[in-house]
């Protein structure tokens, strides 16, 4: 990826992060202080947002450490990680949900789309299973992501008393959302992939593979030295993409001239 790529990647990383540690703060400090306020009233959202900080934000560096540092960190794919949990803490931040009931079934596609997208993106790196096997295996992955988050939440309601499901045709509505947003995420890394961005996209891919799953992949880059926590490891890494002089091909070598 060119070095404006990284640093564009790098910033939505970062901004993506902020934007969870202000919505995090600002659920917790509001239950806290107003707990019949409407946006977070009876959902547990302070809990639900420290669980979706820690959960999304160091899933990918810390499998990329986990597994050797073999590659360049996939800043994009983790932005896109990102992103997910940053729209359901949004709409909650800003009453999105409460305003606009179309707005969940919004969130449920987008995140599909991106869910689907990575675990496409990181199968497409991995370059070992047939296509027909990597679509089933990605719209089974995602859809049984997505379901299990749907049980969770009714659970939740049952034994917690929260107020995160309207009912069944609410259950419905996400289920089919998240369908239509599983075939859209599936659909878009299939053609991407192998269209004008196939260059950049399968790179990335192949970035993805390795920082999450490299077996059989050992011989494709040599490991190099861990830090020692997945925040610190961020910091290294944009460091050093930022510093990294530019990469030239090597210029020929001309023998002198005889006299």
């Amino acid at each position: 990826m060119p070095k404006r790529g990284i640093r564009l990647s790098m910033l939505a990383n970062l901004a993506l992060r902020g934007l969870m540690v202000y919505f995090g703060i600002e659920a917790l400090k509001v239950t806290t202080t107003n707990s019949s306020d409407p946006r977070f009233a009876g959902k547990a959202i302070a809990l639900r947002n420290a669980l979706l900080m820690c959960s999304f934000t160091l899933l990918i560096p810390g499998l990329h450490m986990k597994n050797g540092r073999r590659d360049d960190f996939p800043w994009v794919s983790d932005a896109l990680l990102l992103s997910i949990p940053t729209v359901d803490m949004a709409g909650n931040s800003f009453n999105l949900y409460n305003r606009y009931a179309v707005f969940d079934s919004v969130a449920h596609f987008y995140g599909n789309v991106a869910g689907a997208w990575i675990v496409a993106l990181g199968m497409i790196g991995r370059a070992r299973e047939p296509d027909f096997m990597r679509l089933l295996l990605v719209i089974s992955t995602s859809t049984f992501l997505h379901v299990l988050l749907e049980v969770q939440e009714y659970w939740t309601d049952v034994f917690f008393g929260t107020r995160n499901v309207e009912g069944l045709e609410d259950t419905e509505g996400d289920i089919l959302s998240g369908i239509f947003g599983t075939l859209t995420g599936v659909a878009l890394a299939e053609i991407l992939t192998r269209g004008r961005f196939a260059k950049p996209l399968r790179d990335e891919a192949r970035r993805l593979a390795l920082a999450v799953d490299p077996t059989d992949m050992t011989d494709v880059v040599t490991p190099i030295q861990l830090t020692p926590s997945p925040a610190l490891y961020l910091v290294d890494e944009a460091k050093a993409a930022i510093s990294a002089p530019p990469v030239f091909p090597d210029e020929e070598e001309t023998e002198p001239a005889l006299s």
